[in-house]
């Protein structure tokens, strides 16, 4: 049963993480007709969140590795919820823009703490499934965000979905604050935060780039899915809903985490995902709308992240630091690839060179997971 409590409020925080990150794609064209600002400046208020764990996440690894996990976690959740409030109150959008930025702050650790108890709690046991079933956290909270905050964005203001988000992540904040008990365990680490980040073996930072070059496809094709679906004529709340076809596919997460504890060669799940995936965003991009399509995209997509953090564990013993150097390559992609997309929109006026763009990166995710063929 402790093992389960410690899944479950890492679940809950990577729910609330995923949450605060993905709220904005479903009501962005309704703040772009308010504010009349570009679809450049839209990806920015998407990338500003990457900023700080970009800049400070092997910091944050290092003290999750150090002093725990609920101190960390604690401060972070505050720091998003000062940034949901900063975000339900703007009226312009550098407000806006410095609330995301402080949501941004948050998730240095936030992004990092999950991971590492799942794979501290459960390294020996079933790690591949409990990190399949802990990665639907983010793709339930997408799901809701592009359905929910979309409908309530439309029938009422894009402030109420921000409202609601802000409520949950209140919620989430004081159950790991009055609940959560550190266990007693064993650190990695060094004397120093540089020493530490100099031990990590080369291929952690090879899977880093496989995952950040993933999601600078994966992700920013959600953050722009549903204005692109809007430009083919659907109603805002239609095209959110149509975008989160996308995300049902996270779903097979679990079977997925099942099968990499079996077969173990985590980077054939990797490579033939993201080939297939890169194939397939390109067909959305220029086809007709076919639901199906984006469905298929899901399934694919569904590969990689269980595998990527399947194989960190086996790279290395020190998970905070490890995690966060994924995490500080993915920030950094992140932060340049919905502003890079975006800004081809607005440059070629057509979104066919931000489908291409997209495709690109992740194509190059799967040729890089060739490099763990022997592990």
């Amino acid at each position: 049963m402790r093992k389960f409590y410690y899944f479950l409020m890492a679940y809950l925080c990577s729910f609330i993480f995923a949450l605060n990150f993905q709220f904005l794609p479903p009501i962005l064209p309704l703040i772009i007709n308010e504010w009349e600002i570009g679809r450049g400046q839209a990806g920015l208020l998407m990338g500003v969140f990457s900023l700080p764990p970009l800049l400070f996440s092997l910091l944050g690894g290092y003290f999750l590795d150090k002093y725990g996990t609920k101190v960390p976690t604690v401060i972070s959740l505050g720091l998003l919820l000062i940034g949901d409030l900063l975000c339900l109150i703007s009226q312009n959008y550098p407000i806006m823009f410095l609330g995301r930025l402080i949501m941004g702050s948050g998730a240095i650790v936030l992004s990092l703490a999950s991971l590492r108890v799942w794979a501290e709690k459960f390294k020996n046991n079933n790690l591949g499934l409990v990190m399949g079933i802990g990665g639907t956290a983010a793709p339930i909270a997408t799901f809701l965000s592009f359905n929910l905050f979309s409908y309530l964005g439309n029938k009422y203001t894009w402030k109420t979905p921000i409202l609601i988000l802000t409520i949950l992540t209140s919620i989430v904040f004081l159950l790991v604050l009055l609940t959560y008990k550190e266990e007693k365990k064993e650190f990695f680490v060094d004397s120093s935060i540089l020493s530490s980040i100099k031990s990590l073996s080369s291929k952690v930072w090879i899977l880093g780039l496989v995952w950040v070059f993933f999601n600078a496809g994966s992700l920013t094709f959600l953050t722009f899915a549903p204005d692109f679906f809007t430009s083919r004529g659907m109603i805002p709340s239609l095209a959110s809903s149509v975008s989160s076809i996308y995300i049902i596919g996270a779903f097979f997460g679990p079977f997925v985490g099942y099968f990499l504890d079996k077969i173990k060669k985590t980077y054939l799940f990797i490579f033939f995902g993201t080939i297939f995936l890169s194939i397939v965003i390109l067909l959305i991009g220029f086809l007709k709308t076919n639901v199906f399509l984006l469905f298929i995209a899901g399934i694919f997509a569904t590969l990689v992240p269980p595998s990527v953090f399947y194989t960190l564990p086996k790279l290395t013993p020190k998970l905070g630091l490890g995690y966060a150097a994924l995490g500080t390559l993915i920030n950094f992609g992140n932060l340049v690839a919905p502003t890079l997309v975006g800004f081809a929109k607005d440059i070629t006026k057509s979104y066919n060179s931000s489908f291409i763009l997209m495709s690109i990166f992740i194509l190059t995710s799967g040729l890089l997971s060739l490099n763990f063929r022997r592990d």
